[in-house]
């Protein structure tokens, strides 16, 4: 039978219910509050006999988009492990139709698509070890998604409200519960889709003289409350807190917003200058270079052109490379043309070679063949070889042809021999037979020595015999 069997045992207010695998999941069924609720599965948890501990769970709502997922998610047990809300209902899927479904989400991921926002429920679980005494870990997760529970029981307390919720969590970062269960409170509070309650617990938390791993998951809480609210104590925090590590956490909070202003608030870090730290500018310029828009491209090209800090410059650069708009790879050109520091601009080949848009491996090849540097030349074929498919080394092969510097060849034939397949053997085989430089065919030699195949020992056995 696939289906799990279910027993209803009326104890007081509980209803338990026991699947195949022997996990207990035990139902609270009285009217009280969540925190009632709470301690009722606290009192209950005297009588389990699990030796590796217990889960206390509930569920809240938010809007979100229907395809999306939160929190833990365990992807590759997928096939294995039922979700959340197959375990607490006791309505399992059947595993073909779970392995079929999850294959059609993976296909549909492949592709951009507008998802609809609708309301979701997410499951907060609460771990405890066998003695019961404080939470020991601390999840939250869509319903729909796996968990591995493995064979603690389940103490269900049913739907909860937002208030509920958060004043549960705020009670559990105050208690003696270990690290990660604080952490994990604190991350759930942001969670939640009501700014109004959450963000005053995350404000105490980010401003408390707790430690920074408390503080930092209060920043990345924050960074999930869209309201301008939330991204000015962001703001501050970048710009007045003790530790730089917080400093950056809330960045990165300001990089996962999608409000207008966030892009404004992160231009103005990374063009702080002096008043912050290299490394909290970087986070900012990596947090622009993610949100794909005109005004972050502008910021980026002259912070890449103009910082006096060479490291600045090539995060500003590294951070084009990650923009899917039209003309990245033209700000790019014009980094390598204009930038003063060499090291600026092989930042900027490496990042042409990431981008996405057509004509990125055009102007790599080009810049390889063409270019009066050597240095810059090597640094362009390593980028397209890093730019073009795996199977496809006919842009390095054009540079094998076409170039003059026998160092550009080199790392031409280099880059060829990390393409495994038949059409790398064969450029490997031209340059032996064709390429004039004895360093060349000697590189060639060293690739093909590098491959896994019969014939690239075939080709270097007749090499010796030959030469005799």
């Amino acid at each position: 039978m696939k289906f799990i069997r279910i027993a209803l045992i009326f104890i007081g207010i509980a209803v338990f219910v026991q699947n195949s695998n022997a996990q207990r999941v035990t139902h609270y069924e009285g009217n009280g509050s969540l925190g009632e609720a709470y301690a009722w599965a606290l009192g209950e948890s005297r009588s389990l006999q699990d030796s590796d501990g217990f889960y206390v769970a509930y569920s809240f709502s938010r809007m979100m988009c229907e395809h999306c997922y939160s929190g833990t998610r365990y992807d590759s047990e997928w096939d294995r492990l039922p979700s959340v809300q197959e375990i607490v209902t006791g309505n399992r899927m059947d595993k073909a139709a779970r392995t079929i479904q999850e294959a059609a989400r993976r296909e549909l991921d492949k592709h951009e698509r507008a998802d609809k926002i609708v309301r979701k429920e997410i499951a907060v679980l609460i771990e405890f070890d066998r003695n019961g005494r404080v939470p020991t870990d601390f999840d939250v997760t869509n319903m729909m998604s796996s968990f591995d529970f493995g064979n603690r029981s389940l103490l269900w307390l049913g739907s909860a409200s937002d208030k509920e919720s958060i004043e549960l969590m705020a009670s559990i970062y105050d208690s003696g519960a270990t690290t990660d269960a604080r952490k994990g409170a604190i991350w759930g509070v942001g969670m939640h889709d009501a700014p109004h309650l959450a963000i005053p617990f995350l404000s105490d938390v980010l401003t408390s003289r707790a430690s920074d791993e408390f503080r930092k998951s209060a920043a990345y809480g924050l960074g999930n409350q869209e309201v301008d609210r939330s991204l000015r104590l962001l703001r501050s925090t970048v710009f007045g807190d003790r530790s730089g590590e917080v400093s950056k956490a809330a960045v990165y909070a300001m990089g996962n917003m999608d409000l207008s202003d966030a892009t404004k608030a992160l231009e103005e870090i990374v063009t702080a200058g002096d008043r912050l730290t290299v490394e909290t500018r970087k986070a900012a310029l990596y947090a622009l270079g993610n949100r794909d828009e005109r005004a972050a491209l502008t910021t980026l090209k002259h912070v890449a052109l103009g910082d006096h800090e060479v490291e600045i410059q090539k995060a500003a650069t590294y951070a084009i490379g990650n923009i899917d708009l039209e003309g990245a790879v033209e700000a790019l050109a014009e980094i390598l043309d204009d930038a003063p520091k060499v090291e600026v601009q092989k930042a900027a080949l490496y990042a042409i070679s990431n981008n996405d848009q057509a004509d990125a491996v055009k102007f790599l090849k080009s810049t390889a063949v063409s270019s009066e540097s050597s240095e810059l030349a090597k640094a362009a074929v390593y980028a397209l070889s890093n730019a073009v498919d795996e199977n496809d080394v006919s842009p390095l092969m054009d540079v094998l042809r076409e170039s003059e510097f026998s160092e550009v060849r080199k790392a031409a034939v280099y880059s060829i021999g990390n393409h495994e397949g038949s059409a790398a053997l064969e450029a490997l085989k031209f340059v032996l037979e064709n390429d004039t430089s004895t360093e060349v065919r000697k590189a060639a030699v060293h690739a093909l020595g590098n491959m896994d195949s019969d014939e690239a020992r075939r080709v270097l056995l007749s090499l010796i015999t030959d030469a005799k």
